[in-house]
Order: C-alpha cells, then structure tokens, then sequence
C-alpha cells in the first residue's frame, strides 16, 4: 500500500508541477500535527479536508497554496515532503543469536523500516575474549566510535551465571576491540548491562545484579576506569528486577525493567517506573500485563519514533523478537507482531535498538 501511495504522490508531482512551483513551502509547513515526520497523519489532514472551503471551515494547515481550498496543488506540495519512515530509517539493532546457544557473539543488523532487518558483515561482528556475548546494548559516542556492554557468564555460560560485564569499541562496526571488564566481586549473577547517554552527554550503564539494578559509569575517557556500583531504589519494586533500560522524557527517568516472576520467570512481564533522580525515589507506574503483551516477556528496547510515537522491542523467553507500537506516550500498545530478518535460522535474540544516524 506504501508503494501505491507514494507511486500516485508521484504521479502527483509531475502532473501538477507547473502550478505548485509557483509556490514556496517547507516540510515543517506540511507537517501538520508538530511530529517531526510528514507522514500518515498528516496525510490525513489532506484527506479530510478535501475540497474544502477553508475560510469558513478549519483546514489546519492544508491549504498550502492559499487558494481557499485543499486541492491537488496542495497535494503536490505536500508530496515534495513525503517521507512516512524518516524517524524509522537505518535502525541497528545489536544482539546475539539462539543458534549460537553456549557461544553466543555479536551479531548487527540494520533495518529501514525497523521491521524487517538485514545482516551486517556477513556473520558475527565480534567475538568476546573469553565465554560469550548475550544481550549486547550499543550506542555511538561523542569520540565517533560505537561501544558495546554485555553479559559474560564467566562463572558459567551454560547455568547464566557470572560476575562481570564486558565493554568494547569500534569505529566501523565492523573492526572491535576490547576495552574492559566491568566487575562486581561475589555475585552470581550479572545481566543485560543497557547503556543511557543523560541530557548532560554523562554515559551510564544499568545492569542487574543478583536481580537488582545497579548504575556504573566510566570516570575516565577511555572506559576503563569506572565507578562503584549504585542500587536504584524506589517503592513498590518486584523481587526480581532484571533488564534494565532508561528513558529521559520531559524532566523524568522512566526506568524500564522486568519483573522475572514465575517460576524459572515463567511469568516475567515488562514494567516501568518513574522518578526525578537517575538512581532513586522511582515509583512503579505500569505493573503486570499491562500492555497486553502477553508473558513471559524480556529483553525491552524502547525507540523514540517522534512526538508521542514509540517502538518497542522485546522477546519472548529465551525465544525471538517482536515489536510493538504506541502514538500516545506509552498508554496504548499495537498487537505484538514478529520481526523478520534475511538469515531466519539464526533467531534474532535480546539485543539494542538505536538510530544509527
């Protein structure tokens, strides 16, 4: 249908050319509901107020040329600036894969439309030093390399046990180099370290620790000096919290985890709470199944699309991943739908999505 649409906003612009040339406009002009994206919506408003009187009737913004009426000029116009998946273009996702169970590497993949993702570099990206990489989080920093956190399972991959996570660095994506180890002494179990970049550019890493979350950060410019673990604390919070990921929205933290509840986490479901602190006073906001996602669930990536618009991403138990969609701030969510990719047999495990530009 994407294609049918832009082939007739095409068929559009060429049609009705001359006339709309004599007009000026910009994309902020044919973005009529302020989301940063010329889209569906907006595609709307045209729509609705096709061949409207706007001097009597609100067109909101329709009315492109002036003319007192939403017509096919203002279509072309509005064609010049279409671009539906602009804040979904070049996602990359960083993950392990199921095949790989016991040696599990990183694995990268990029998508245009956040749906359906390709391989990158043909295979693993980057192998660990030792034991494995599961539930990668990735992010580009200020120096232009892009850096990785990981669960190691040092003590035993095969019981997912162990007392660090593991950093590395790359400029390219596609050559990676160690950085360090990030150690937490007698604990038994260290999981899905989630990197977040705060508003002042300070990089954090949250990571679950004997089923709490726990924030550290590199306090030198190389990442391999870095501070003592912080418990983030608030009211309400499950027994088992694992797979921490932070959002900065509007003056509060949201901090999204898993309450691995069940047996074995049989009934893990994602949950989130909020505070004004980075590590503590968080209240529990949403609890249970409260999006309808079913359980157990885990391995949460939340992306900004614009405006009220996000995407998150998550997997079943040990299984594969899905999305979901919501356009007002969290409060409603899409029915889960499977992501695909172009090397099927590897089973896109817990990973990180972000915008790669």
């Amino acid at each position: 249908m994407r294609k049918n649409v832009a082939v007739l906003l095409g068929l559009m612009v060429t049609v009705f050319l001359l006339p709309a040339l004599t007009y000026a406009v910009s994309a902020d002009q044919c973005d009529f509901n302020d989301d940063n994206n010329v889209d569906w919506k907006d595609l709307s408003v045209i729509t609705q107020n096709w061949l409207l009187d706007c001097s009597t009737h609100d067109c909101n913004g329709a009315d492109l040329d002036s003319s007192g009426s939403v017509n096919l000029v203002d279509f072309t116009l509005f064609a010049e600036y279409w671009s539906p998946d602009a804040n979904l273009a070049c996602l990359l996702m960083a993950c392990h894969c199921l095949a790989d169970r016991g040696q599990e590497k990183l694995y990268l993949w990029q998508s245009n439309d956040g749906i359906d993702w390709k391989l990158l570099n043909g295979g693993p990206s980057y192998t660990a030093p030792e034991y494995v990489i599961r539930d990668p989080s990735i992010f580009k920093h200020t120096d232009g390399k892009y850096y990785i956190c990981y669960t190691n399972n040092n003590t035993s991959p095969q019981n997912f046990t162990g007392t660090r996570f593991g950093v590395a660095s790359s400029p390219d994506l596609v050559a990676w180099t160690h950085v360090c180890w990030v150690d937490f002494g007698s604990v038994s179990y260290v999981w899905a370290p989630e990197w977040f970049v705060d508003s002042d550019g300070s990089v954090h890493a949250f990571v679950a620790v004997n089923y709490q979350i726990k924030e550290v950060h590199p306090t030198d410019s190389t990442f391999t000096a870095w501070s003592s673990p912080v418990t983030v604390t608030g009211t309400n919070f499950p027994q088992k919290m694992i797979d921490p990921f932070i959002i900065y929205r509007d003056g509060t933290y949201y901090l999204w985890y898993v309450n691995d509840h069940g047996v074995a986490g049989a009934d893990s479901t994602i949950e989130y709470a909020s505070s004004s602190s980075l590590t503590s006073g968080h209240t529990v906001i949403k609890s249970g199944d409260w999006a309808g996602w079913g359980h157990p669930r885990e391995g949460e990536s939340l992306v900004h699309l614009g405006g009220s618009n996000w995407r998150i991403y998550l997997q079943t138990q040990l299984g594969a991943m899905y999305w979901s969609e919501s356009c007002d701030n969290w409060h409603t969510w899409t029915a889960l739908v499977l992501c695909t990719d172009d090397q099927s047999e590897l089973t896109i495990g817990h990973g990180t999505v972000i915008h790669s530009q």
